[in-house]
């Protein structure tokens, strides 16, 4: 089958799909199906002969990154001839087709603020594959310093929005590990606007509402320090300690390495994620219970979940017998209040259980963070 004919229908049925962002132009005209709008299940069928048919010709392997680049090229061409039907030019999007077919990647250089409300200034190079970055922007708006943590890295993709969920995880395992360590805190505050990532070039995407809140009300401090740091003290912090220094560069070991101990601590610190967002009590409970468990128990066995981990907690936490009985208590009373938030919706003694269970899971995170470095120092 012709590749140019055939794409021209697979193109159809992907505007089809976005008939809500696209402009009236020729190809309208061309394939009425586009004046309805419903799920359209023949551009997934389309898709798979194309990228058949290219086969080794071609760096695009999977359904999603086609859907992308076509329409990525698309909206280019619809731009350019600023929606207007008669300027529309076939010729030149099937051209950038062609090439980004070729070579299907672009480099997106992003930035996006992991907290807006930090106390300690933090220039870091976390590296890794997406060259990630850690950027201090101090703003003087007297009589407060204010600044601003931004993650800043570089990502391949299709089109822009192809970055997000990476970016999404890089800050999750971020902020994770860092409230784990002790020297990231919530606080909360009125928020005029949730973060979003940026782009060079000014364009800007939102990511998760959870991520984008949590960011908003997440400020960096020194471990042991209460978050509520004064603001004369915020200038002198222009280095930062050896103690944050060396949980940074725990931190970027873990999250560029691939084995499976640093996956379990990556899973445990998105799962953290998911309870200090949350403002529902029994929800926090349930998933601090469920990150304290990623880190502390084998995946492989699935029997007797509470058994194990009473005991994992007891011998992974505990500094004597008499807190070892306390963490079995506080492991049973969590599990139990996790348990009525299932079948009932509720917890009974909500603000303590929260708090116990997010302590449980950070102290279990930070306990595997530091064993995770002396089993490779």
């Amino acid at each position: 089958m012709d590749l140019r004919k055939l794409f021209w229908e697979y193109i159809a049925h992907v505007l089809r799909l976005a008939r809500n962002q696209i402009a009236p132009v020729e190809i309208m005209d061309e394939y009425p199906i586009l004046r309805g709008f419903y799920i359209d299940s023949k551009a997934d069928d389309l898709a798979g002969q194309i990228i058949d048919i290219l086969g080794d010709k071609s760096e695009v392997k999977d359904k999603d990154m086609l859907f992308d680049l076509v329409l990525h090229e698309f909206f280019l061409e619809n731009n350019e001839c600023k929606g207007l039907k008669e300027n529309f030019n076939k010729d030149r999007l099937w051209e950038g087709i062609c090439k980004r077919l070729k070579n299907p990647f672009i480099e997106y250089s992003f930035s996006y603020p992991v907290s807006l409300i930090s106390k300690i200034c933090i220039n870091y190079e976390l590296g890794g594959r997406d060259k990630l970055m850690l950027e201090t922007l101090t703003t003087d708006k007297k009589p407060y310093i204010v600044q601003t943590i931004l993650m800043k890295g570089k990502i391949k993709a299709v089109m822009n929005r192809g970055t997000i969920n990476r970016i999404e995880q890089h800050v999750k395992h971020f902020i994770g590990f860092a409230s784990a360590l002790g020297f990231a805190s919530q606080v909360p505050q009125k928020i005029s606007k949730l973060p979003v990532v940026q782009f060079e070039g000014g364009t800007e995407l939102e990511v998760d509402p959870i991520i984008s809140s949590l960011s908003a009300i997440t400020g960096f401090h020194y471990p042991g320090e209460n978050e509520n740091v004064s603001s004369d003290k915020i200038l002198k912090m222009k280095e930062g300690d050896e103690i944050t220094s060396d949980y940074l560069i725990k931190i970027k070991e873990i999250i560029n390495s691939n084995n499976k101990h640093a996956d379990k601590l990556k899973s445990a610190a998105r799962l953290l994620i998911e309870a200090l967002s949350s403002f529902d009590d029994g929800k926090t409970v349930a998933f601090a219970l469920m990150s304290a468990e990623a880190v502390l128990l084998e995946s492989s066995k699935k029997s007797d979940i509470l058994a194990r981990l009473r005991e994992a907690v007891a011998y992974r936490l505990g500094s004597s017998p008499s807190n070892r009985e306390d963490l079995r208590s506080n492991v049973d009373r969590l599990y139990s209040a996790r348990s009525s938030y299932v079948h009932t919706g509720q917890i009974s003694d909500p603000k303590e259980q929260r708090e116990m269970a997010l302590e449980l899971a950070k102290e279990a995170i930070k306990k595997d963070i530091l064993e995770y470095h002396e089993t490779r120092s």
